[in-house]
């Protein structure tokens, strides 16, 4: 075994997942007590975008990983595969969308960084923006939905509320060890 092939990462991503989950558990006291219902839901969406922020560093670490290894692995080095066909393996598709868990961790870590600066969808001019952009619409999203950080969390948890984040740990390791295991025969 190779120091690539050990989860090196896991542990931290969970520390950070568990982090952001105590600030979802200190919102919903803060709205139970009366708090401002806007600012509740901003700040839920934005510690679910932080949390995919974080998925895609590891997700991007994955790739790293796998293509290391495949030059490393048996004779002579093979082609790297991209990113975005990584995505696509190894990990199930989200309800009745068409993307994976991961492609959906990837894509709205690009939107909650970028949403600000996409005031027009369809006028997406940067390769991200068009890609995420029409991912989003391919999964049955529009840009006047709100909060979209949450209801991606809500369908990839299965849940009706986000009360926690940490199990996307779960489905970041679980996917990174399928993706290991496909591209090093």
């Amino acid at each position: 075994m190779t120091k690539r092939e050990i989860d090196w990462r896991q542990s931290s991503v969970r520390r950070i997942l568990f982090a952001l989950s105590q600030g979802l558990d200190a919102n919903a006291q803060q709205f139970d007590d009366g708090g401002d219902v806007d600012d509740a839901l901003e700040y839920e969406d934005d510690l679910c975008g932080i949390a995919f922020v974080t998925a895609q560093a590891y997700i991007t670490r994955v790739v790293a990983d796998v293509n290391t290894l495949r030059g490393h692995a048996r004779r002579g080095a093979r082609s790297p595969i991209s990113k975005h066909e990584l995505l696509k393996t190894a990990n199930p598709i989200v309800g009745d969308t068409t993307l994976t868990r991961m492609q959906f961790c990837d894509t709205m870590a690009n939107y909650y960084k970028h949403r600000d600066e996409w005031d027009d969808w369809a006028a997406s001019t940067t390769p991200t923006a068009r890609r995420t952009t029409e991912l989003l619409q391919m999964a049955g999203f529009t840009e006047g939905d709100k909060h979209l950080c949450t209801t991606v969390a809500t369908l990839l948890f299965g849940n009706v509320v986000v009360k926690s984040l940490v199990p996307l740990v779960d489905m970041l390791s679980s996917w990174r060890v399928a993706v290991i295991a496909s591209a090093i025969p």
